[in-house]
């Protein structure tokens, strides 16, 4: 029976490897067999099967063009195929994924000539793992074979098991459990809303651990046997090391067990630790910890939360209360291998608001909450535990405006529809007078069918399909190009919402958004006013990437109590917080007319009542608490009120002395970085457009008196942060607007192969014109290191004068695992003649 539910549900069989082909490369593959002129129709729709097309209406995905275009050439009948047939093919075919194309296509010809169009149909979605079958999902296919095979497959991931162990329906097993070396779905944590968390944990007492970033990892181990696994079940041993003697990170590990530990499962998050800060990185910096060396700066770290199987006791049906301390008592932290989440135990959401705070200041994912008496059900996401993030709660999140660029044509019921957007960002050019245009991310969730459709409406007229060799001149994509593209002044702005930025070289900014979706459509955006490179740059820089950086507020759910009544006495506003009598108050100015402005608090020398007074002569309106009109609040001193309106600021808090300077002038004047105690998303865009960081303005004559304001912040910077090469060439495009004649090499580490003795500068030196090679790179930008080090990008050599040391160099490079670039020193001065690097392949010695 496994050989028919590998067919039905290939996405659940592990045991051939992946096949290494998608869509794009089985077009190209069919074209080859069927001989399909490469610019005929059928060859197009092969290759652009997402494009709508009238002769298309049907196709619902690959499989579908596919099927319609060879139901004329592979007829309808039934072949003499059999499902052996096809797993052998399937077998031969795991085997050649990492093979030449034309291996592939010798091993995939003799089975298409045998299967008709629709049994092709179903082996190119088996192929692509994707079976698709209506109306049937996984949970229900594992049923329908044997009441017991799911539960067996959560605890194993092995579909050859699950068939080879339930044979017959009416036979129902019991005792189905964990076991060592057969990797199980692990169990998962549920959305909730705060509201509900207390109910969910009935009331009492629970856990909560930090969320960590990282790859969710089973370890399990005997003896000096062990077996790294993920939540779907692919087998990482090989990387992470078998034994205590291979792998970069079994040999570090294995201290952490006591002899007294003969075997364990435990399940956690596989992470990058940084050993030179002592921190865990996160997995958006583009870090694959499975490749990580044992030496490095970053090496694999295990966070352990869970203990599955303790000395061949399986402890899955233990309360997690139990089981945490099994695990305590069964293996030891050790910095940089082994550690433990923070883990508190709670009672109220006043309390797991102060953690999620924490979190966001840590710039940790979130939380997880844990019931004590939680069992451990594997792939179950209802049995007690709950995550929270800070997108989940509120508005927490800073959203960035971006414009739409291009569009991707979708599938399934999106079928016809640009379903998904490349979005972009504004980099204003040197002069100011236009605005170009660079790729930062994709989305296609967040929206909903009515509002897509919506969007489209205004979008479709604009379309324009995607040409490589005519590239819209103001858009600059990176590695990933859209299906279409629209020019900027046609299109819309898009709120995004997104847990972080994160690094990239698929887009032309350089960095990318994990988990965005579409908050909301701005029409009330101009299309030239999206985020610039430069805001999301420093948006990136403020938290680390994260985009959480408000601190989250819920009403905590306390009994009402009994009141207790005090006869004779009266509530009286303190004096200080009392509002002033403005019935005698002249106006003597109209700075302020149809402004609502709230006073917190003043000084000694200038008190709340006094200020409510000017705003009144000053023809504005006077409140006491803001509401969904007033315009600014006015504040001298950060008091608790203050701070209760920082978490989410929807009002501007300046100081009494921009009221003052607004009646001097007898003009609204606009806020000045100084001004302001706390700004709106908006007045904080203001201020980046129209201030540097330490408030020199960048659009009015700066007076003597700001002189001296900017000249001590800029005293005030205590750590100043040197900038990175890769900094110094983005902000020397963004001054120039192009490649600076002395800045080709900026993003070159060079080492110059002119010491007789490697990274000794205090040995001979052998040759005078690399001698003048290296002040020639330095000069035009490069960094030039005296000494080897994995930074180092090229190596200049003379491979004319000194055959052997560019050998030897060669030898070098082929045992490093970061490459550099070795060239000949003529790559050098051809360079800079030319204004820009030139190939490095062509200079190879």
């Amino acid at each position: 029976m496994y050989s028919v539910m590998c067919l039905l549900l290939p996405h659940l069989d592990r045991s051939r490897g992946a096949y290494g082909i998608k869509e794009a490369s089985l077009a190209k593959l069919y074209i080859n067999i069927f001989s399909l002129p490469k610019d005929g129709v059928d060859a197009i729709r092969l290759l652009k099967y997402k494009v709508p097309k009238t002769t298309q209406r049907i196709a619902k995905d690959f499989s579908d063009v596919c099927y319609d275009i060879l139901k004329d050439r592979c007829g309808s009948s039934i072949s003499s195929g059999t499902i052996a047939d096809i797993n052998l093919f399937l077998d031969n075919l795991s085997k050649t994924s990492s093979k030449k194309t034309e291996n592939t296509e010798r091993i995939l010809k003799p089975i298409l000539m045998k299967l008709s169009a629709l049994e092709q149909k179903w082996l190119i979605r088996v192929i692509l793992r994707n079976v698709k079958l209506t109306g049937m999902s996984e949970k229900a296919v594992l049923s329908t074979y044997h009441p017991d095979a799911k539960e067996l497959y959560d605890v194993s991931n092995d579909l050859e098991k699950v068939c080879a162990t339930l044979i017959d329906p009416l036979n129902r097993t019991s005792g189905i459990e964990i076991s060592l070396f057969n990797p199980f779905r692990p169990m998962l944590a549920d959305r909730l809303s705060i509201s509900k968390i207390l109910t969910k944990m009935n009331n009492k007492p629970f856990y909560v651990e930090t969320k960590l970033d990282g790859e969710r990892t089973q370890i399990h181990k005997r003896g000096k046997r062990y077996g790294f696994y993920t939540r779907r079940g692919f087998d990482y041993t090989s990387s992470y090391g078998t034994d205590s003697s291979t792998g970069n990170f079994t040999p570090r590990l294995h201290d952490c067990f006591p002899e007294s530990v003969t075997s364990c499962i435990l399940d956690g998050e596989m992470v990058a630790w940084n050993v030179n800060g002592s921190f865990i990185v996160s997995k958006g910096a583009n870090t694959d910890v499975k490749s990580m060396s044992p030496t490095g700066e970053l090496v694999p770290c295990f966070v352990a939360f869970d203990i599955l199987l303790l000395n061949d006791e399986v402890l899955s049906n233990l309360p997690y209360k139990e089981r945490l301390k099994f695990l305590e008592s069964t293996v030891k932290v050790k910095e940089s291998v082994l550690h433990f989440p923070n883990r508190k135990l709670v009672s109220t959401k006043a309390e797991v608001e102060n953690l999620l705070n924490e979190a966001i200041d840590q710039r940790e994912e979130g939380i997880v909450l844990k019931s004590p008496d939680s069992i451990y059900k594997p792939n179950e996401r209802k049995g007690g535990w709950v995550k929270v993030k800070p997108e989940y709660v509120g508005d927490m999140m800073d959203h960035l405006d971006v414009i739409i660029l291009g569009g991707y044509h979708g599938q399934g019921r999106r079928r016809n529809l640009i379903s998904m957007f490349l979005l972009g960002l504004a980099v204003p050019s040197i002069e100011g007078n236009q605005l170009e245009f660079y790729s930062f991310a994709r989305v296609g969730s967040g929206f909903s069918d009515e509002q897509l459709m919506g969007l489209l409406g205004k979008l479709d007229p604009y379309w324009q399909k995607w040409d490589k060799n005519a590239p819209p001149p103001m858009i600059h994509f990176g590695r990933e190009k859209p299906d279409v593209w629209i020019n900027p002044s046609s299109s819309a702005i898009l709120e995004i919402k997104a847990s972080e930025i994160v690094l990239s070289n698929s887009y032309k900014a350089g960095m990318t958004l994990r988990f965005p979706r579409v908050q909301r459509i701005r029409e009330d955006r101009a299309w030239d006013s999206c985020m610039t490179l430069s805001e999301v740059i420093e948006m990136r820089k403020y938290a680390s990437g994260k985009l959480a950086t408000r601190h989250c507020s819920f009403t905590e759910d306390t009994p009402a109590s009994k009141r207790i009544k005090l006869a004779g006495l009266t509530a009286v506003v303190a004096a200080p917080f009392q509002s002033a009598d403005t019935s005698d108050v002249k106006k003597s100015s109209s700075c302020f007319s149809k402004k609502e402005i709230c006073v917190l608090n003043g000084s000694d020398s200038l008190t709340k009542q006094e200020l409510e007074r000017k705003v009144v002569s000053g023809g504005g309106t006077v409140v006491q608490n803001p509401g969904h009109v007033t315009f600014c609040i006015v504040a001298f001193k950060d008091d608790m009120r203050v701070k209760s309106l920082k978490n989410r600021p929807k009002w501007d808090i300046v100081r009494p002395p921009w009221l003052l300077r607004c009646l001097n002038f007898d003009r609204l004047v606009p806020f000045r970085p100084e001004d302001l105690m706390i700004a709106t998303r908006a007045t904080e865009e203001k201020m980046m457009q129209n201030y540097d960081k330490f408030g020199n303005s960048l659009r009015e004559p700066t007076s003597v008196e700001d002189v001296a304001l900017i000249l001590q912040r800029v005293q005030d910077l205590e750590h100043p942060t040197p900038l990175s090469m890769y900094e110094i060439a983005n902000l020397e495009y963004e001054i120039f607007g192009q490649l600076p004649k002395y800045g080709i090499f900026r993003t070159c580490v060079v080492y110059v192969d002119l010491f007789e003795t490697i990274s000794d500068p205090n040995s001979q030196v052998i040759s005078r014109e690399l001698e003048i090679i290296s002040f020639d790179l330095r000069i035009y930008g490069a960094q030039v290191f005296n000494r080897m080090d994995s930074s180092v990008t090229h190596v200049v050599c003379d491979p004319v004068s000194y055959p052997h040391r560019a050998i030897d160099w060669k030898t070098t490079n082929h045992q490093r695992e970061v490459k550099f670039k070795l060239v000949r020193l003529e790559w050098v001065e051809h360079s800079i003649n030319k204004g820009s690097l030139v190939d490095e392949m062509q200079y190879y010695p």
